[in-house]
């Protein structure tokens, strides 16, 4: 019973990990490409 519980924290906290090494990235391209193209069009 311990055992499965610290194998699926372990799981989801890697799994987290990488949605946050991608989302924040990607978020923060998606940001600046937003300030960028809001500088054109204006």
């Amino acid at each position: 019973m311990q055992r499965h519980f610290v194998f699926t924290a372990k799981k989801t906290e890697t799994t987290r990990k990488t949605l946050t090494n991608i989302v924040l990235p990607a978020t923060a391209v998606l940001g600046v490409l937003a300030g960028y193209l809001m500088g054109i069009l204006h």
